[in-house]
Protein backbone atom coordinates (compact mmCIF):
# COMPACT_ATOMS: atom_id res chain seq x y z
CA UNK A 1 0.00 0.00 0.00
CA UNK A 2 2.39 2.44 1.10
CA UNK A 3 5.97 3.07 -1.01
CA UNK A 4 7.72 3.10 2.43
CA UNK A 5 7.46 -0.11 4.15
CA UNK A 6 8.49 1.06 7.35
CA UNK A 7 5.19 2.69 7.88
CA UNK A 8 3.12 1.32 10.65
CA UNK A 9 -0.34 0.49 9.82
CA UNK A 10 -3.22 1.25 12.31
CA UNK A 11 -6.97 0.45 11.97
CA UNK A 12 -9.08 1.86 14.77
CA UNK A 13 -12.54 3.39 15.45
CA UNK A 14 -13.54 6.74 16.49
CA UNK A 15 -12.33 6.18 20.15
CA UNK A 16 -11.18 8.22 23.14
CA UNK A 17 -8.42 5.86 23.32
CA UNK A 18 -7.11 6.28 19.72
CA UNK A 19 -5.77 9.63 20.19
CA UNK A 20 -3.26 8.26 22.69
CA UNK A 21 -2.32 5.32 20.66
CA UNK A 22 -1.57 7.86 17.66
CA UNK A 23 0.54 10.56 20.00
CA UNK A 24 2.27 7.47 21.76
CA UNK A 25 3.67 5.71 18.42
CA UNK A 26 4.19 8.85 16.58
CA UNK A 27 6.81 9.49 19.28
CA UNK A 28 7.99 6.37 18.81
CA UNK A 29 8.49 6.44 15.49
CA UNK A 30 7.54 9.89 14.18
CA UNK A 31 5.84 10.14 10.67
CA UNK A 32 5.83 6.40 10.09
CA UNK A 33 2.66 5.47 11.55
CA UNK A 34 -1.10 5.76 9.44
CA UNK A 35 -4.14 5.36 10.92
CA UNK A 36 -7.56 4.15 9.13
CA UNK A 37 -10.39 5.44 11.53
CA UNK A 38 -13.71 3.16 10.93
CA UNK A 39 -16.29 5.29 11.25
CA UNK A 40 -20.29 5.29 9.95
CA UNK A 41 -20.85 8.40 8.30
CA UNK A 42 -17.09 9.80 6.41
CA UNK A 43 -18.75 13.21 6.33
CA UNK A 44 -19.48 14.04 10.02
CA UNK A 45 -16.94 15.60 12.15
CA UNK A 46 -15.07 12.31 14.45
CA UNK A 47 -16.10 12.34 18.37
CA UNK A 48 -12.80 11.66 19.70
CA UNK A 49 -10.61 11.40 17.12
CA UNK A 50 -8.33 14.07 16.08
CA UNK A 51 -8.12 13.92 12.20
CA UNK A 52 -4.31 15.02 11.40
CA UNK A 53 -1.56 13.85 9.16
CA UNK A 54 -1.44 10.33 8.68
CA UNK A 55 -5.12 9.94 10.04
CA UNK A 56 -7.78 8.66 7.44
CA UNK A 57 -11.67 8.06 7.48
CA UNK A 58 -12.63 4.92 6.16
CA UNK A 59 -16.37 3.88 6.31
CA UNK A 60 -17.40 1.12 8.06
CA UNK A 61 -19.69 0.11 5.16
CA UNK A 62 -18.79 -3.37 3.87
CA UNK A 63 -18.11 -2.67 0.12
CA UNK A 64 -15.49 0.00 1.75
CA UNK A 65 -13.85 -2.81 4.21
CA UNK A 66 -13.62 -5.01 1.21
CA UNK A 67 -11.94 -2.22 -0.48
CA UNK A 68 -9.44 -1.64 2.25
CA UNK A 69 -8.82 -5.00 2.88
CA UNK A 70 -7.07 -5.76 -0.53
CA UNK A 71 -5.50 -1.98 -0.01
CA UNK A 72 -3.86 -3.79 3.24
CA UNK A 73 -3.13 -7.12 2.01
CA UNK A 74 -0.19 -5.68 0.40
CA UNK A 75 1.34 -4.87 4.31
CA UNK A 76 3.76 -7.19 6.64
CA UNK A 77 2.24 -6.17 9.75
CA UNK A 78 -1.01 -4.10 11.16
CA UNK A 79 -2.04 -3.03 14.15
CA UNK A 80 -5.59 -3.50 15.46
CA UNK A 81 -6.45 -0.79 18.25
CA UNK A 82 -9.60 -3.10 19.47
CA UNK A 83 -11.97 -6.30 17.68
CA UNK A 84 -15.02 -4.80 16.89
CA UNK A 85 -16.71 -6.23 14.42
CA UNK A 86 -15.81 -3.74 11.60
CA UNK A 87 -12.05 -4.44 12.73
CA UNK A 88 -12.75 -8.67 13.04
CA UNK A 89 -14.37 -8.30 9.05
CA UNK A 90 -10.89 -6.76 7.98
CA UNK A 91 -8.12 -9.39 9.82
CA UNK A 92 -10.31 -12.66 9.03
CA UNK A 93 -9.98 -11.65 5.46
CA UNK A 94 -6.00 -10.87 5.33
CA UNK A 95 -3.43 -13.26 3.98
CA UNK A 96 -1.69 -15.44 6.95
CA UNK A 97 1.42 -13.97 6.06
CA UNK A 98 0.67 -10.50 7.62
CA UNK A 99 0.97 -10.15 11.38
CA UNK A 100 -1.52 -8.81 12.96
CA UNK A 101 -0.84 -6.71 16.37
CA UNK A 102 -3.99 -6.78 18.85
CA UNK A 103 -4.49 -4.16 21.59
CA UNK A 104 -7.78 -5.10 23.30
CA UNK A 105 -10.02 -2.46 24.42
CA UNK A 106 -11.25 -5.50 26.64
CA UNK A 107 -15.23 -5.43 25.95
CA UNK A 108 -14.39 -7.35 23.05
CA UNK A 109 -12.72 -10.30 24.91
CA UNK A 110 -15.12 -10.21 28.06
CA UNK A 111 -18.11 -9.38 26.04
CA UNK A 112 -17.98 -12.09 23.77
CA UNK A 113 -20.72 -14.68 24.86
CA UNK A 114 -18.75 -17.52 23.15
CA UNK A 115 -15.78 -17.34 25.72
CA UNK A 116 -17.66 -16.13 29.00
CA UNK A 117 -21.28 -15.92 30.06
CA UNK A 118 -23.05 -12.77 30.73
CA UNK A 119 -22.65 -13.01 34.36
CA UNK A 120 -19.16 -14.50 34.96
CA UNK A 121 -18.57 -11.43 36.26
CA UNK A 122 -21.25 -11.02 39.05
CA UNK A 123 -21.42 -11.17 42.35
CA UNK A 124 -24.18 -12.89 44.38
CA UNK A 125 -25.97 -9.76 44.59
CA UNK A 126 -25.51 -8.55 41.68
CA UNK A 127 -26.07 -12.06 39.18
CA UNK A 128 -29.56 -11.95 41.66
CA UNK A 129 -30.47 -8.10 40.27
CA UNK A 130 -29.73 -9.18 36.64
CA UNK A 131 -31.41 -11.97 36.53
CA UNK A 132 -34.54 -10.54 38.51
CA UNK A 133 -34.58 -7.79 35.30
CA UNK A 134 -33.99 -10.20 32.72
CA UNK A 135 -34.47 -14.02 33.16
CA UNK A 136 -37.70 -13.68 31.98
CA UNK A 137 -36.61 -11.86 28.31
CA UNK A 138 -34.75 -15.27 27.73
CA UNK A 139 -36.44 -16.37 24.78
CA UNK A 140 -36.47 -12.84 23.41
CA UNK A 141 -32.25 -12.94 23.62
CA UNK A 142 -32.46 -16.25 22.19
CA UNK A 143 -34.78 -15.04 19.51
CA UNK A 144 -32.61 -11.76 18.95
CA UNK A 145 -29.45 -13.70 18.46
CA UNK A 146 -30.76 -16.39 15.91
CA UNK A 147 -32.16 -13.28 13.88
CA UNK A 148 -28.88 -11.48 13.89
CA UNK A 149 -27.04 -14.34 12.92
CA UNK A 150 -29.66 -14.97 9.66
CA UNK A 151 -29.29 -10.90 9.31
CA UNK A 152 -25.63 -10.93 8.66
CA UNK A 153 -25.59 -13.86 6.77
CA UNK A 154 -28.02 -12.73 4.39
CA UNK A 155 -27.38 -9.33 4.18
CA UNK A 156 -23.52 -8.65 4.94
CA UNK A 157 -22.57 -12.34 3.72
CA UNK A 158 -20.65 -12.60 6.86
CA UNK A 159 -20.34 -14.27 10.09
CA UNK A 160 -22.36 -12.79 13.35
CA UNK A 161 -20.21 -10.56 15.25
CA UNK A 162 -19.80 -12.40 18.24
CA UNK A 163 -17.99 -15.28 15.54
CA UNK A 164 -15.79 -12.74 13.72
CA UNK A 165 -14.91 -11.10 16.93
CA UNK A 166 -13.74 -14.60 18.27
CA UNK A 167 -12.22 -15.59 14.56
CA UNK A 168 -10.08 -12.51 14.46
CA UNK A 169 -8.94 -12.90 18.30
CA UNK A 170 -7.71 -16.25 17.34
CA UNK A 171 -6.15 -14.65 14.00
CA UNK A 172 -4.02 -12.47 15.68
CA UNK A 173 -0.05 -13.54 16.52
CA UNK A 174 0.42 -10.57 19.01
CA UNK A 175 -1.49 -9.13 22.02
CA UNK A 176 -0.70 -5.49 23.44
CA UNK A 177 -1.33 -5.60 26.91
CA UNK A 178 -0.08 -3.54 30.28
CA UNK A 179 0.54 -7.34 32.04
CA UNK A 180 1.49 -10.48 31.96
CA UNK A 181 -1.61 -11.30 34.03
CA UNK A 182 -4.08 -10.00 31.71
CA UNK A 183 -2.28 -11.50 29.12
CA UNK A 184 -2.30 -15.19 30.59
CA UNK A 185 -5.78 -14.91 31.07
CA UNK A 186 -6.64 -13.60 27.66
CA UNK A 187 -4.48 -16.60 26.14
CA UNK A 188 -6.34 -19.10 28.14
CA UNK A 189 -9.43 -18.00 26.08
CA UNK A 190 -7.94 -18.09 22.89
CA UNK A 191 -4.90 -19.24 20.78
CA UNK A 192 -1.38 -18.49 22.43
CA UNK A 193 -0.03 -15.30 21.30
CA UNK A 194 3.27 -13.28 21.39
CA UNK A 195 3.19 -10.47 24.37
CA UNK A 196 3.93 -7.08 23.16
CA UNK A 197 3.57 -4.71 26.44
CA UNK A 198 1.82 -1.56 26.16
CA UNK A 199 -0.86 1.00 27.76
CA UNK A 200 -3.13 3.58 26.56
CA UNK A 201 -2.49 5.30 29.94
CA UNK A 202 0.93 7.02 30.01
CA UNK A 203 0.67 9.12 33.24
CA UNK A 204 1.30 12.00 31.63
CA UNK A 205 -2.25 11.64 29.91
CA UNK A 206 -4.09 10.85 32.75
CA UNK A 207 -3.60 13.40 35.12
CA UNK A 208 -4.26 17.21 34.83
CA UNK A 209 -1.93 18.47 37.41
CA UNK A 210 0.95 15.60 38.13
CA UNK A 211 2.02 17.42 41.61
CA UNK A 212 -2.14 17.13 42.53
CA UNK A 213 -3.29 14.87 45.46
CA UNK A 214 -6.82 13.38 46.93
CA UNK A 215 -7.57 15.45 49.97
CA UNK A 216 -10.11 13.47 51.70
CA UNK A 217 -11.85 10.56 53.12
CA UNK A 218 -14.56 10.26 50.76
CA UNK A 219 -15.03 7.02 49.31
CA UNK A 220 -15.00 6.28 45.42
CA UNK A 221 -17.33 3.39 44.26
CA UNK A 222 -16.78 2.35 41.01
CA UNK A 223 -16.56 4.05 37.97
CA UNK A 224 -19.71 3.42 35.56
CA UNK A 225 -23.62 1.85 35.69
CA UNK A 226 -22.28 -1.24 34.58
CA UNK A 227 -23.27 -4.85 36.27
CA UNK A 228 -19.52 -5.67 36.40
CA UNK A 229 -18.67 -3.17 39.10
CA UNK A 230 -20.71 -4.90 41.47
CA UNK A 231 -21.82 -1.93 43.46
CA UNK A 232 -24.39 -4.06 45.92
CA UNK A 233 -21.66 -6.59 47.61
CA UNK A 234 -19.38 -3.51 48.47
CA UNK A 235 -22.57 -0.97 49.35
CA UNK A 236 -23.61 -4.31 51.63
CA UNK A 237 -20.34 -4.63 52.82
CA UNK A 238 -19.19 -0.95 53.88
CA UNK A 239 -22.56 -1.04 55.91
CA UNK A 240 -22.33 -3.87 57.91
CA UNK A 241 -18.65 -2.02 59.09
CA UNK A 242 -20.74 1.25 59.85
CA UNK A 243 -18.89 4.35 57.95
CA UNK A 244 -20.48 6.71 59.99
CA UNK A 245 -21.13 10.02 57.51
CA UNK A 246 -18.28 8.72 55.48
CA UNK A 247 -19.07 10.14 51.46
CA UNK A 248 -19.56 7.63 49.09
CA UNK A 249 -19.26 9.16 45.54
CA UNK A 250 -20.76 6.63 42.96
CA UNK A 251 -20.26 7.66 39.03
CA UNK A 252 -23.00 6.27 37.39
CA UNK A 253 -23.52 8.57 34.36
CA UNK A 254 -22.93 6.34 31.67
CA UNK A 255 -24.10 2.82 30.88
CA UNK A 256 -27.24 0.49 31.90
CA UNK A 257 -29.77 3.52 33.15
CA UNK A 258 -31.90 0.72 34.98
CA UNK A 259 -28.96 -0.36 36.92
CA UNK A 260 -28.19 3.04 37.57
CA UNK A 261 -31.25 3.53 38.87
CA UNK A 262 -31.08 0.72 41.46
CA UNK A 263 -28.15 0.97 42.17
CA UNK A 264 -28.95 5.29 43.02
CA UNK A 265 -31.72 3.91 45.37
CA UNK A 266 -30.01 0.93 47.76
CA UNK A 267 -27.07 3.81 48.06
CA UNK A 268 -29.55 6.21 49.14
CA UNK A 269 -31.38 3.61 51.58
CA UNK A 270 -28.19 2.41 52.87
CA UNK A 271 -26.57 5.49 53.55
CA UNK A 272 -28.86 8.75 52.77
CA UNK A 273 -27.35 11.99 51.94
CA UNK A 274 -24.13 10.45 52.19
CA UNK A 275 -24.53 8.35 49.19
CA UNK A 276 -23.55 11.17 46.45
CA UNK A 277 -24.70 9.19 42.75
CA UNK A 278 -22.94 11.46 39.83
CA UNK A 279 -25.96 10.74 37.51
CA UNK A 280 -25.19 13.37 34.99
CA UNK A 281 -22.12 14.07 32.52
CA UNK A 282 -19.32 15.97 33.53
CA UNK A 283 -16.45 17.32 31.97
CA UNK A 284 -13.43 15.71 33.07
CA UNK A 285 -11.60 18.44 34.73
CA UNK A 286 -15.01 19.03 36.66
CA UNK A 287 -15.22 15.33 37.13
CA UNK A 288 -11.16 15.17 38.40
CA UNK A 289 -12.33 18.08 41.01
CA UNK A 290 -15.21 16.98 42.37
CA UNK A 291 -13.73 13.37 43.10
CA UNK A 292 -10.82 15.05 44.91
CA UNK A 293 -12.10 14.53 48.15
CA UNK A 294 -11.89 10.64 47.49
CA UNK A 295 -8.54 9.52 49.65
CA UNK A 296 -10.90 6.17 49.39
CA UNK A 297 -11.35 4.60 46.03
CA UNK A 298 -13.28 1.06 46.27
CA UNK A 299 -13.59 -1.29 42.77
CA UNK A 300 -14.87 -4.48 42.77
CA UNK A 301 -14.66 -5.49 39.05
CA UNK A 302 -14.32 -9.27 39.20
CA UNK A 303 -12.20 -8.62 34.93
CA UNK A 304 -9.76 -6.04 34.24
CA UNK A 305 -11.83 -2.56 34.27
CA UNK A 306 -11.47 1.01 35.04
CA UNK A 307 -7.05 0.76 34.71
CA UNK A 308 -7.25 3.91 33.91
CA UNK A 309 -9.38 5.38 36.77
CA UNK A 310 -7.62 2.97 39.54
CA UNK A 311 -3.97 4.27 38.05
CA UNK A 312 -4.98 8.47 38.26
CA UNK A 313 -6.35 7.41 41.94
CA UNK A 314 -3.20 5.85 42.64
CA UNK A 315 -1.11 8.78 41.50
CA UNK A 316 -3.47 10.75 43.24
CA UNK A 317 -2.82 9.24 46.60
CA UNK A 318 -5.51 7.34 47.05
CA UNK A 319 -5.86 4.17 49.24
CA UNK A 320 -7.24 1.34 46.36
CA UNK A 321 -9.53 -1.66 47.15
CA UNK A 322 -9.75 -3.90 44.70
CA UNK A 323 -11.21 -7.66 43.60
CA UNK A 324 -8.86 -10.13 44.18
CA UNK A 325 -10.43 -12.14 41.26
CA UNK A 326 -8.97 -9.04 39.32
CA UNK A 327 -5.54 -9.83 37.30
CA UNK A 328 -5.06 -5.68 37.59
CA UNK A 329 -4.86 -6.77 41.71
CA UNK A 330 -2.26 -9.09 40.84
CA UNK A 331 -0.49 -6.75 38.28
CA UNK A 332 -0.24 -4.14 41.27
CA UNK A 333 0.75 -6.40 44.02
CA UNK A 334 3.73 -7.97 42.12
CA UNK A 335 4.49 -4.13 41.42
CA UNK A 336 4.72 -4.23 45.26
CA UNK A 337 1.70 -0.92 44.84
CA UNK A 338 0.31 -0.35 48.33
CA UNK A 339 -3.25 -1.34 47.03
CA UNK A 340 -5.48 -3.78 49.35
CA UNK A 341 -7.88 -6.64 48.62
CA UNK A 342 -11.59 -5.76 49.18
CA UNK A 343 -12.16 -9.30 50.84
CA UNK A 344 -9.56 -9.90 53.25
CA UNK A 345 -8.52 -6.05 53.94
CA UNK A 346 -11.63 -4.01 54.25
CA UNK A 347 -13.38 -5.76 57.38
CA UNK A 348 -13.81 -2.20 59.78
CA UNK A 349 -14.25 1.02 59.74
CA UNK A 350 -9.90 1.54 60.77
CA UNK A 351 -9.17 -0.44 57.31
CA UNK A 352 -10.68 3.01 55.31
CA UNK A 353 -7.57 4.70 56.29
CA UNK A 354 -5.88 7.11 54.27
CA UNK A 355 -2.22 6.35 52.61
CA UNK A 356 0.97 8.05 54.17
CA UNK A 357 3.03 10.46 52.67
CA UNK A 358 5.71 7.85 51.91
CA UNK A 359 3.36 5.37 50.95
CA UNK A 360 1.86 7.41 48.41
CA UNK A 361 5.45 8.37 46.79
CA UNK A 362 6.11 4.94 46.87
CA UNK A 363 2.80 4.39 44.67
CA UNK A 364 3.90 7.18 42.49
CA UNK A 365 8.04 5.63 41.88
CA UNK A 366 6.11 2.27 40.98
CA UNK A 367 3.84 3.79 38.39
CA UNK A 368 6.06 6.16 36.85
CA UNK A 369 8.58 3.37 36.06
CA UNK A 370 5.90 1.68 34.33
CA UNK A 371 3.29 3.94 32.83
CA UNK A 372 5.28 7.31 32.58
CA UNK A 373 4.99 8.02 28.56
CA UNK A 374 8.79 7.65 28.02
CA UNK A 375 8.63 3.93 29.57
CA UNK A 376 5.99 3.11 26.76
CA UNK A 377 7.74 4.33 23.87
CA UNK A 378 10.95 3.01 24.50
CA UNK A 379 8.78 -0.02 24.86
CA UNK A 380 7.05 0.19 21.26
CA UNK A 381 10.31 1.19 20.02
CA UNK A 382 12.20 -1.84 21.34
CA UNK A 383 9.10 -4.54 19.73
CA UNK A 384 8.57 -3.06 16.56
CA UNK A 385 12.29 -2.53 15.63
CA UNK A 386 12.84 -6.25 14.83
CA UNK A 387 9.24 -6.26 13.12
CA UNK A 388 9.24 -3.35 10.24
Amino acid sequence: MSSDKATIIHVSNDEKFTNTANTTFDKAFPKKNVFFILVNDITKPTKYVTLKEGVFLRSNKIESLKSLVNELNSEKLIVFHGMNYHNSYIVNRLTEKIKIIWIPFGVEFYGNPFLFKKTAFYGSLTKDLYKSKFENNQFKEYLKTNLRDSYYQIFKNTKSPFVENKLAMNRANTIGVLYKEEFNLITNKINKKNFFKFTYYPIENMVDDVEERVSGDAILLGNSASYTNNHLEVLNKINDINIGKRKIICPLSYGDKEYASEINKEGAKLFSDNFEALIDFMPLKKYNEHIKSCGIVIMNQYRQQAVGNVMTMLWRGANVFLNEKSTLYHYLKRLNVHVHSISKDLNSLNDLCLLSKEQQDHNRNMLKEELSEAKIVEQIQNYFKHLR
